[in-house]
């Protein structure tokens, strides 16, 4: 599990950069990546003050929770107001074959990024409880 989490959204964030339909959940499966790394290399438990530890445990859920809120909500509404815009440039890129795969590779990527997520919670999650 240490190291899957990446695997995980990297997986997911290329499913649904390929989907077009879902690049924005994709460049979310690549911030959540990013999201994540820095909180593994800012937060030290045994180095830090009483303070600091009673204002990290918040942020780091605040900041995790929001990220997929935020991301997983530009996507829908972005697919929602450019669903025709996204048909013909799936189109151009893939040919006819883009409506058969662009819906499994949105929902496989969308349940990538799910998956990751709840991974980087959970992380997150074993980490403050030191």
């Amino acid at each position: 599990m240490n190291r899957s989490w990446w695997i995980v959204l990297a997986i997911g964030g290329i499913l649904c950069m390929l989907s077009v339909k879902g690049f924005i959940l994709g460049i979310g499966c690549f911030a959540m990546i990013a999201l994540n790394a820095m909180w593994l290399v800012v937060y030290t438990p045994k180095r830090n003050k009483p303070i600091f530890e009673n204002v990290a445990k918040p942020t780091i859920y605040i900041s995790i929770i929001g990220t997929f809120s935020i991301i997983t909500f530009m996507g829908i509404v972005f697919l929602v107001t450019m669903n025709q815009g996204f048909n013909s440039i799936g189109e151009q890129l893939y040919g006819n074959i883009f409506h058969s795969f662009d819906l499994i590779l949105l929902v496989l990527g969308i349940l990538f990024y799910i998956v990751g997520t709840c991974l980087v919670f959970k992380i997150q999650y074993l980490q403050l409880k030191k």
